[in-house]
């Protein structure tokens, strides 16, 4: 059995050791892990993040839909951003082609659309990964 030190506070240091019961049930009692869960989270880097703050919603909205596709891809980078996709979340092609030009310009993206393909989107802060 291995044991591990851990440090108990009180006003003198000398009496963590007068009551040993109760250190003893503190050093044996198990460690409380992090539950997992499958909620998945957008990784935007902080000092990115603030250069892009004239970024409309929609535009955030956008981003963090190409991060999860990425994720949900295993990587891959890029990704096919569909109108159908876009849909779902409540966002117009208008709305789509302005916010992706506006990510563009801010050197977050390289877009290229194909007809009747939809637009293939690379993200330019993770490597690109086919």
């Amino acid at each position: 059995m291995v044991r591990k030190f851990q440090v108990v506070r009180t006003a003198d240091p000398a009496l963590v050791f007068d009551d040993l019961d109760t250190l003893q049930q503190v050093a044996s009692s198990p460690r409380s892990k992090r539950m997992r869960t499958a909620e998945t989270f957008a990784r935007i880097p902080h000092n990115r993040a603030v250069v892009m703050r004239d970024i409309g919603g929609i535009g955030w909205l956008l981003l963090v839909e190409i991060d999860r596709l990425i994720l949900k891809a295993r990587g891959r980078n890029p990704v096919r951003l569909t109108n159908h996709c876009i849909r779902e979340l409540g966002i117009s092609r208008q709305s789509k082609q302005y916010y992706l030009r506006q990510l563009e310009s801010a050197g977050v993206i390289k877009v290229q659309s194909e007809a009747r393909k939809g637009t293939l989107v690379t993200h330019l802060w993770f490597p690109e990964q086919r």
